[in-house]
């Protein structure tokens, strides 16, 4: 465990130990506290509030919810989705939803002074598309959006927010581990130049099968094993060049040895990337994983078998594809 992921580990626990001490954020004069079933009870008995079946698709992410219906602020049948996040033991969001009434200005402005009197004065958070009415407290978060179908009204205990900043935080560290940055120690997206030095340098003259869109090396090794084919790929937006992808081909003499193969690779490639299991036609499993250097790609490369219809000896190769990645940008 190296030393970041133990420092998330301690906050992880400190805002656990946090959670337990500090009053929580209020909904409704009650207090986001306890298990989710007990927090909906007290709004079914105390609130007269209705549960209400979940449909598919309704559910927020990370989060264990309930739906219930009923009042807010004087608005009818208004929608609730009580919200337990999947780290926590206590009720810790609620988001209040109303599609039945678009609120005129005067109406909005007194429905914000409302949340006013209650959590103190609002912030205002514009973007292109919304403007968000906040209330930051000691307890946690108030958010309220008007739309052109209703509002919606979040509020967010501390303990949620303290744990999705680990949480955020955890991700970053796995997208910085898991992205594919570069393969023979040259960055993707490099220019064909720069690359072509580089290569040069470590391998000597390509094979006369380059052009300027890719590099190719015969029986060269890399990582501690010799490939048949090493191909460097390159995207170019007519001005620029730039390292898009690479494809390493180890050939087998059957189908055994090519599965061997195979999973020699993803073995290696498993110390660096979390990788998934795909079944390609043929039935034959696949690996696939890692985080694209640029934005467009699911993942970042591929283990899988290449069968070959027009050899008679070799008629199968072990993979491995990083990209193709796209950094040409084309935009009207």
């Amino acid at each position: 465990m190296n030393m970041r992921r133990i420092a998330l580990t301690v906050i992880a626990i400190l805002a656990t130990v946090v959670c337990q001490a500090q009053e929580h954020l209020r909904f409704m004069d009650i207090p986001l506290d306890g298990s989710l079933e007990a927090f909906c009870e007290k709004l079914i008995k105390e609130k007269g509030f209705v549960a209400s079946e979940m449909t598919w698709g309704e559910g927020h992410m990370s989060m264990i919810e309930k739906k219930l219906t009923g009042d807010y602020y004087g608005f009818k049948n208004c929608i609730f989705y009580i919200g337990k996040h999947e780290r926590l033991e206590n009720v810790s969001s609620i988001i209040v939803r109303d599609t039945l009434n678009v609120l005129s200005g005067d109406e909005a402005k007194k429905f914000i002074s409302l949340h006013d009197e209650k959590f103190g004065k609002h912030e205002v958070d514009s973007t292109q598309y919304s403007t968000w009415f906040t209330w930051k407290t000691a307890n946690g978060e108030v958010m309220v959006d008007f739309r052109d179908d209703g509002f919606e009204v979040y509020y967010t205990d501390y303990s949620e927010i303290n744990i999705r900043k680990v949480a955020s935080e955890e991700y970053l560290e796995q997208l910085e581990r898991q992205t594919v940055k570069e393969i023979c120690g040259i960055p993707f997206g490099s220019s064909y130049e720069k690359a072509k030095e580089v290569l040069e340098n470590k391998y000597g003259d390509p094979s006369p099968f380059s052009d300027k869109t890719k590099i190719v090396y015969l029986n060269k090794s890399y990582g501690g094993m010799l490939f048949d084919n090493i191909i460097f790929l390159f995207q170019s937006d007519g001005y620029r060049s730039f390292l898009n992808g690479c494809v390493f081909i180890w050939d087998a003499k059957n189908l055994t040895d090519a599965v061997e193969k195979r999973d020699l690779l993803y073995k290696k490639l498993s110390l660096k990337y979390d990788l998934k299991r795909g079944y390609d036609d043929n039935s034959l499993s696949y690996y696939y994983g890692g985080y694209p250097p640029v934005p467009g790609s699911a993942y970042g490369l591929t283990i899988d078998i290449i069968k070959y219809d027009n050899r008679s000896s070799n008629p199968y190769s072990a993979r491995i594809m990083y990209g193709s990645y796209n950094y040409v940008k084309e935009e009207f």
